[in-house]
C-alpha cells in the first residue's frame, strides 16, 4: 500500500497517515477484514517511527475505522451504516451560530499556498502537487475555543484568498460576494477522540470526544471547490437533528 508522506508539512504526518487510509477505505483499496501490514516493517518502509505510525492507527481504532485483533495485528473494521438524518441549509458557521444567540470569533492560525495533500486531492480532482490555498482557523463561540478548521481551495481558482483578512468576516459570506459559493455538499460526521495538539488548541481534556466533520463542496456545475475538515468539541456541543414528517 503506497501513502505519501510530506515531512516538510505543517500537517503532521500521524494525520496525513490517517487520513489517507481514511481516504484508501471510502475508495474501497481497503475493504472491511483486510489485515494492514506489520508495523514495524511498515514503519521502516515509510521512513517514520513506529511511535507516528502506532499513533494514526490508534486514532483510527478510537472512530472505529480499524480494529485491532489480538495474535493477528490491525484490520479495517465493518464499515458504518450511512444515514442521512440532518436537514440543512450551507451556512455558515458564522451564521448558523448567531442565529442561536452566541457570539462567533475566528483567529487564523495558518493562511498560505501548500501542495495539496493526498488526502485531499481526490475530493478537489487535483493532481499530486498541485498548490491550495489552506486555511487552519480556530473557532470561539462565546470567546471559548469550540472548533478547529482545516479549509482547502484550488489555488488557481481562490488565489484572492490569501488577500483576505478572515478573522472580522465570514468565509462563506465572502464568497458569496465574489460569487463563487458552494451550492451542494457532501458531509461525513465521525465520532472521535480529541489529541494531544487539538488539546493544546481547543483547552480540553486529554480524551474529550470530538466530532470530525468532513465535507466537500461543489459549485452549480458540480466541480469541486473547497475540501474541509472539522474538528468540533463534543463535550460541549452537541448537533441536533430535525427529521422531515414521514
Amino acid at each position: 500500500m503506497k501513502l505519501h508522506i510530506q515531512k516538510g508539512s505543517a500537517v503532521p504526518i500521524y494525520h496525513q497517515i490517517k487520513e489517507q487510509l481514511r481516504q484508501e477505505i471510502a475508495r474501497g483499496a481497503l475493504k472491511e477484514g483486510d489485515m494492514l501490514p506489520n508495523e514495524e516493517v511498515w514503519a521502516r518502509e515509510l521512513g517514520i517511527s513506529r511511535m507516528t505510525l502506532r499513533h494514526a492507527l490508534s486514532q483510527l481504532v478510537s472512530e472505529g475505522v480499524l480494529e485491532r485483533r489480538r495474535g493477528r495485528g490491525t484490520i479495517v473494521a465493518r464499515a458504518k451504516t450511512s444515514i442521512s438524518p440532518f436537514q440543512y441549509s450551507l451556512f455558515s458557521f458564522t451564521e448558523m451560530f448567531s442565529r442561536e444567540g452566541l457570539t462567533v470569533g475566528n483567529r487564523i492560525l495558518e493562511q498560505r499556498l501548500v501542495p495539496v495533500p493526498a488526502w485531499v486531492a481526490p475530493e478537489l480532482k487535483l493532481e499530486e502537487g498541485e498548490q491550495v490555498v489552506y486555511i487552519k482557523n480556530l473557532r470561539f463561540l462565546n470567546n471559548e475555543p469550540a472548533s478547529l478548521e482545516h479549509s482547502y481551495y484550488p489555488a488557481d481558482r481562490f488565489h484572492w484568498l490569501l488577500q483576505e483578512n478572515l478573522e472580522n468576516r465570514s468565509l462563506y459570506n465572502l464568497l458569496k460576494e465574489r460569487g463563487d459559493y458552494p451550492f451542494e455538499a457532501r458531509d461525513v460526521l465521525v465520532l472521535g477522540v480529541i489529541t494531544s495538539y487539538e488539546s493544546r488548541l481547543l483547552k480540553a481534556p486529554p480524551r474529550t470526544p470530538v466530532l470530525h466533520g468532513y465535507r466537500t463542496a461543489f459549485d452549480r456545475n458540480g466541480v469541486p471547490m473547497e475540501y474541509y475538515h472539522v474538528i468540533i468539541r463534543g463535550d460541549r456541543y452537541r448537533l441536533v437533528a430535525r427529521p422531515q414528517r414521514l
